[in-house]
């Protein structure tokens, strides 16, 4: 009698950053960017391998990547002729 054994190699390389910049030009305007990226290329082996394995769901050569970034932008300001402050905030992902 002979068992049948595998030994899958799984194979991941693993990319990342993240980059952020704060900039405080003064105690009512403020202004920040971020960039992330992640990149996980990967190779997924089957259970068995070969005949045996049929071929199943969630193996093989794999992608999972993501870039993104934001921005944000905040100014408060003294609205004319009425001794009031205004303020804006600008915020793109």
């Amino acid at each position: 009698m002979s068992n049948y054994t595998a030994s899958p190699f799984r194979r991941e390389n693993v990319n990342r950053f993240d980059v952020r910049i704060d900039r405080n030009f003064n105690q009512k305007d403020q202004f920040f960017t971020r960039v992330s990226y992640f990149d996980d290329p990967q190779f997924k082996p089957g259970r068995f391998g070969r005949i045996a394995d049929g071929g199943g769901f969630n193996q093989g050569d794999q992608i999972a990547m993501s870039r993104n970034a934001a921005i944000s932008e905040r100014d408060s300001f003294l609205l004319p002729d009425s001794g009031t402050y205004g303020s804006y905030l600008i915020v793109t992902s």
